[in-house]
């Protein structure tokens, strides 16, 4: 999510973590999987952008991102 600037960033971001807490507490009891996948869930500004990764591949596509973002 590409917001205007790096406040409106981190007011993203606060929210973005609000949404994994409830999704956390959602999965816990009744989805193991899931609530794995929201444990490692990645969420991170670099500037103005918010990156959240959900995925089983969580590392791969957050190295991915990074090595992306360097180049611009």
């Amino acid at each position: 999510i590409e917001a205007v600037d790096e406040a409106a960033a981190e007011s993203i971001k606060t929210l973005a973590q609000s949404r994994l807490d409830s999704l956390g507490s959602q999965f816990r009891s009744y989805d193991a999987a899931a609530y794995a996948l929201v444990q490692e869930a990645k969420l991170l500004t670099h500037g103005n952008c918010v990156v959240m990764i959900v995925s089983e591949n969580a590392d791969a596509l957050l190295n991915i991102y990074q090595t992306a973002a360097a180049l611009t």
